[in-house]
């Protein structure tokens, strides 16, 4: 009767173990799979420009850098833009060179898609100030998730002041934000 008590505690075991890791690996599975689907609005042409981009980029990291780098240097705020009035239009974003947040976030993340490298946009309101409206990123290479702001650091960039860069998350995209309350990761 011990033998099998201790048996069944062990296989008891064994089973939760493999239930636990299931669940864990199927999230983060899923996580991953679906912050790397392209949208209807990625051509033939995006995908050779952001190619081109990262042509000298041997890993994740570089390629992200190398995607942050020219999205920052090469995508203005749109001053004249209507925030009120948000949809993903790559195209528009790419010919004009112009956009709000959530343009420049969400070329960030396709940009990256393209790549294979798992990348979510954010949007979300300062936690002092919930009529302050923001969208950013959560782009994921070795091994963590990480915060990346491409408008705040574009804006920055242009007035030779210092940049946000990427701040580590951790293993999880939904982490919760230093400075922002999260609404919604897409």
């Amino acid at each position: 009767m011990k033998k099998l008590t201790i048996l069944l505690t062990v296989l008891f075991s064994v089973v939760a173990i493999l239930c636990v890791t299931y669940i864990l690996v199927t999230f983060v599975d899923k996580d991953i799979r679906r912050a790397t689907e392209l949208s209807y609005d990625w051509t033939k042409e995006y995908q050779s420009f952001t190619d081109e981009i990262c042509k000298d980029s041997s890993s994740d990291k570089e390629k992200v850098l190398a995607i942050y780098d020219w999205v920052i240097t090469n995508i203005s705020y749109d001053y004249d833009a209507d925030p009120m009035y948000q949809s993903i239009e790559i195209n528009r974003t790419v010919t004009t060179r112009k956009g709000i947040c959530f343009d420049f976030a969400n070329l960030f993340t396709m940009m990256c898609r393209s790549q294979g490298i798992p990348c979510y946009s954010v949007d979300g309101y300062k936690k002092d100030d919930e009529n302050s409206l923001h969208t950013w990123n959560r782009v994921y290479y070795d091994g963590n998730w990480w915060n990346c702001d491409v408008t705040f650091d574009s804006i920055r960039l242009k007035a030779n002041k210092s940049l946000y860069g990427f701040l580590r998350l951790g293993n999880s995209v939904r982490a919760p934000d230093e400075n922002y309350v999260v609404t919604r990761i897409y």
